[in-house]
Order: C-alpha cells, then sequence, then structure tokens
C-alpha cells in the first residue's frame, strides 16, 4: 500500500503517540480511544468495501478509506491538531514523571519539542 503509507508519512506520528490516544491514558493502559474507535470502525468499512467493489482486497480497501479519511481531516485542520496534540504530550510526560518511566517522559519531550508551532 504505497500510496497510504506516503499519505500518512505526511501526517506522521511520533513511536510514543501510536498508543496513547486518549486524555486518561498512563503508559500502564491499553490503546485508546482514537484507535479503538478506528478498530470499531473498522469492520462496518470493510463490509462496505466488500460490496461496493467486490474485485478488490476488502481489508486494504477499507485501509486505505481510513488512512484518506484520516488524512484529510488531518491536513485541514493540522494546526489544531499540533495544538491539541502538544498539550496531550505535556500532560503525558508530566505522568510518565510522576509514574517513574524516564524513557516514555523523554520520548514525549521530543515530540513536545519537534511539533511545529
Amino acid at each position: 500500500m504505497p500510496g497510504v503509507w506516503a499519505m500518512l508519512d505526511g501526517v506522521s506520528l511520533f513511536k510514543i503517540e501510536w498508543g496513547a490516544l486518549g486524555a486518561d491514558w498512563t503508559v500502564r493502559k491499553p490503546a485508546g480511544l482514537g484507535v479503538a474507535y478506528v478498530d470499531s470502525i473498522r469492520p462496518a468499512i470493510r463490509d462496505w468495501c466488500r460490496i461496493t467493489a467486490p474485485a478488490l482486497n476488502a481489508n486494504e480497501l477499507a485501509t486505505r478509506v481510513i488512512a484518506v479519511a484520516y488524512c484529510q481531516l488531518r491536513n485541514s485542520r493540522r494546526a489544531h491538531f499540533d495544538e491539541i496534540r502538544r498539550g496531550y504530550a505535556k500532560l503525558f510526560q508530566e505522568q510518565c514523571i510522576q509514574q517513574g518511566f524516564p524513557k516514555h517522559a523523554a520520548a514525549w519531550e521530543e515530540v513536545i519539542q519537534k511539533l511545529p508551532g
């Protein structure tokens, strides 16, 4: 899926961000609300893809549909999303410090420093 990866490269997340999508996230919790949401809608999108384009791989097409929707939303509101990401990064960094996870805190510092703005 080179086209999907190229789109996602333009709106990439830092490694530490992948599993930390939710205000009540802590290092000890599983993937956050954003990941759970995508996981919850994937079956319906995959079924739609299977019906709409039966000759194509429904799993791959569903991934592409989700990626395009995410990229469109993310690109159209980039500054707003970066501000939100920075706020969460600061929150999560503080939680990591309080919970005694210095490596995770350092990873969140990287997010804070490298986000534009």
